[in-house]
């Protein structure tokens, strides 16, 4: 895989994986979870998919079910997860089980309809030949890559990302995450620094990544960043360019720079 579609990959992780993984495809739905915390923004979602959307984001599998089909209609930023699961689930009970490391494992819902559903799908076929048939939208691309990205196996980390996490590894999207979204600016940079490094480094999420990034193109992937990481996605752009070790992946970093300032004077009518 080239260097150049790296760069354009790392991007597309973070606009969709931030999750994750990423945040929900659909417009005006906000379901993001990141470091056991909890954002919500949804208008008349069905809690089952809110709580199937939580349980994908942490990997954790969701055992029983919730006492009824409402919708709901919330919001609210980086509530601690216990507490942002009383919000949604109401007078229903629940528990988090947490294995090693802090990782959460399994959510119990008690009093609820009791069928075990897994919240975390396995990619369709091996990272290393999984690749999205033509024709594939970019938003279905990006979650076969998000998929991907979450089966791969904590990456080390040291130094400021490190301290924030609270441990010496991280998931990838984690990683993802922590570039585009961490309030200090030296984990960002340590977050793009070890995912690019990750990327280069791993056969598997390099063949992953190329087949999610077939249909997608430097103006898409500059939109999608800015929905994402709004006032850092030219930070994260510039310094995808400046940790880049080839020519390519720094060329394809400006270009979607270049795309991502052409659309904001648009914007702002410069």
């Amino acid at each position: 895989m080239s260097a150049a579609r790296l760069a354009g990959a790392f991007a597309l992780a973070g606009a969709f994986a931030c999750i994750a993984l990423a945040a929900d495809p659909v417009p005006g739905r906000v379901i993001r979870y990141d470091a056991d915390t909890l954002t919500v923004h949804v208008t008349k979602v069905p809690l089952d998919e809110v709580i199937a959307e939580i349980g994908r984001q942490t990997g954790a599998a969701i055992r029983g079910g919730v006492k009824d089909g409402r919708e709901v209609t919330v919001e609210f930023d980086r509530v601690p997860l216990a507490e942002a699961l009383s919000r949604l689930l109401g007078d229903q009970n629940f528990a988090l089980v947490y294995g090693d490391g802090g990782k959460l494992r399994v959510v119990k819902l008690l009093g609820g309809p009791q069928p075990v559903a897994v919240a975390t799908p396995a990619p369709a076929a091996p990272a290393s030949t999984a690749a999205p048939p033509s024709g594939m939208t970019p938003q279905q691309a990006a979650m076969q890559l998000a998929a991907i990205l979450q089966e791969h196996p904590p990456i080390p980390v040291s130094g400021a990302l490190a301290q924030s996490l609270g441990r010496d590894n991280a998931t990838f999207l984690e990683i993802v995450n922590a570039g585009l979204h961490a309030d200090d600016v030296n984990v960002r940079q340590e977050a793009v620094r070890a995912g690019i490094q990750a990327m280069e480094g791993d056969s598997d999420v390099r063949n992953g990544v190329l087949g999610a990034m077939k249909n997608v193109d430097d103006t898409t992937l500059a939109a999608m960043l800015h929905g994402i990481a709004a006032d850092h996605a030219e930070e994260f752009l510039v310094r995808t360019a400046a940790e880049a070790k080839t020519g390519d992946l720094r060329l394809k970093a400006s270009a979607i720079l270049q795309q991502l300032r052409t659309q904001s004077r648009q914007v702002n009518g410069g």
